[in-house]
């Protein structure tokens, strides 16, 4: 059950990339930044920066898949048991 929530939460987080990578698009088009696949395809020289805005998208869907599997992992951890005899009391 653990690791179908840690699946779950890692789709999420990817959804989540991609949702953030259509609002960036988004900021760079209102400042009217071209498209990365322009930038890189009409470039004289290719760049770091090229590359990146050519790889951004999928940057940023790794990135949520990672963060929300870490995420799920985290918030699914399991709970100690806490029996008498964990916390020292003495069993007759």
């Amino acid at each position: 059950m653990r690791a179908i929530k840690i699946c779950i939460g890692a789709f999420i987080g990817f959804t989540l990339g991609i949702l953030c990578f259509i609002a960036l698009g988004s900021v760079f088009e209102s400042f009217s930044i071209l498209k990365p696949a322009e930038l890189y395809r009409h470039a004289p020289q290719k760049s770091l920066i090229a590359y990146f805005l050519l790889f951004y998208p999928i940057i940023f869907m790794i990135i949520g898949l990672i963060t929300g599997g870490f995420l799920t992992l985290i918030l699914t951890k399991r709970k100690p048991d806490l029996s008498t005899s964990a916390l020292g009391a003495k069993n007759n």
